[in-house]
């Protein structure tokens, strides 16, 4: 479904299906109920698995990893549903759809289907915090740097002497300090590009108008597989 999928009065096919076979477009309130049917499944077995965990490692543990539980149920669901030899998700054998690659109308390959799992499931959280470290990264090179400026500044007022190998230490880190700290200044709390009013939330309905505008892809993992 992440490009074409099959309608509704087509069979639904099996995993031993011809590769010649080609499948016409879904209309997109089936794509939508789809993902939407996929969300309550992933719900559920999100909670089950809290549950699980709560009472086999104790609420304590839960929540000190309740983001990493969340993950886990996340990755979990679309791998069993989608990723692991399964063609179709809940979601899709719902409104009869599935997966094909949108130049040959066919169906994906298992590979394809583990590529959109861990993009949709696993690519934003370690993106967030693949963000998150080059934000601290930044601010504490910032800082770093500043300090080594003021005290190579004390230093050479001692000192009344700056050599030329000196002035292009100098220069070399006052580049490298103003690098850092643009982007310690430019680079927003990940909390901030979450928000409603981020840029987060801007790209994501801009998504979502081109997909209601006539484009094929609900979720941004389905453009990129």
């Amino acid at each position: 479904m992440s490009d074409n999928a099959s309608t509704a009065d087509s069979p639904s096919p099996s995993p031993s299906a011809s590769p010649s076979f080609s499948f016409p477009p879904a209309a997109q309130p089936s794509i939508i109920r789809a993902f939407q049917k996929d969300a309550y499944y992933q719900s559920l077995f999100r909670s089950s698995l809290t549950d699980t965990a709560r009472s086999v490692l104790g609420a304590r543990f839960l929540s000190q990893h309740a983001e990493n539980v969340s993950l886990l149920a996340g990755v979990a669901y679309w791998t069993l549903a989608s990723g692991w030899g399964a063609t179709q998700t809940l979601g899709e054998e719902y409104v009869n759809a599935i997966m094909v690659q949108s130049a040959q109308g066919r169906i994906a390959s298992r590979r394809r289907r583990l590529a959109f799992v861990l993009i949709l499931a696993l690519a934003p959280h370690l993106l967030s915090r693949a963000y998150a470290s080059l934000r601290r990264y930044a601010q504490r090179q910032a800082g770093f740097l500043a300090q080594q400026r003021e005290r190579a500044r004390l230093r050479a007022a001692a000192l009344s002497s700056s050599s030329a190998t000196q002035s292009q230490q100098q220069q070399r880190r006052s580049r490298r300090e103003a690098l850092y700290g643009f982007l310690a200044r430019r680079l927003p709390a990940l909390e901030s590009l979450h928000a409603s009013d981020g840029w987060l939330a801007y790209l994501g309905a801009a998504h979502l108008a081109i997909f209601y505008l006539g484009g094929r892809y609900y979720a941004v993992a389905q453009r990129i597989v």
